[in-house]
């Protein structure tokens, strides 16, 4: 939801100046309660059947995507710094401890977002080799 505001927010910037910037606003907003209460929603039994339908086994990929897109909209590196700990802690967790197959970057779903947030940090940076490796 984060990177779709932000995403609408850039679109929006030259047309609709005053309502981009009211989508930025709500997206800063969203991405730091995420990022202060991070978790996957699934674990809340209240959405137990919404949670058949479109599962969530990691919450860091949406994180660094999220950080990511905010990065490329306001050029804060604050947000660039956010996306690189949560793409760090995706790695760590995420890929070592199973839920996710590093062979998955083949494609991108609604599921798992960390490799289109590694392409657009890979065009962040693109004078490093950092995040190449799986871009």
């Amino acid at each position: 939801m984060c990177a779709a505001l932000v995403a609408s927010s850039m679109y929006l910037h030259r047309d609709i100046p005053e309502y981009s910037k009211v989508l930025y606003g709500k997206a800063v907003k969203l991405y730091n309660i995420a990022a202060n209460f991070p978790g996957v929603y699934t674990d809340d039994k209240r959405v137990e059947d919404i949670a058949k339908f479109y599962p969530s086994m990691t919450y860091r990929d949406d994180l660094t995507w999220a950080a990511a897109w905010l990065y490329f909209a306001s050029r804060e590196v604050i947000f660039y710094q956010q996306a690189v700990k949560w793409y760090n802690l995706y790695l760590k967790h995420d890929v070592k401890e199973g839920n996710i197959e590093i062979t998955d970057h083949h494609y991108f779903n609604v599921e798992n977002v960390f490799w289109g947030a590694n392409m657009l940090l890979a065009q962040a940076k693109p004078n490093t080799d950092r995040f190449r490796g799986y871009a």
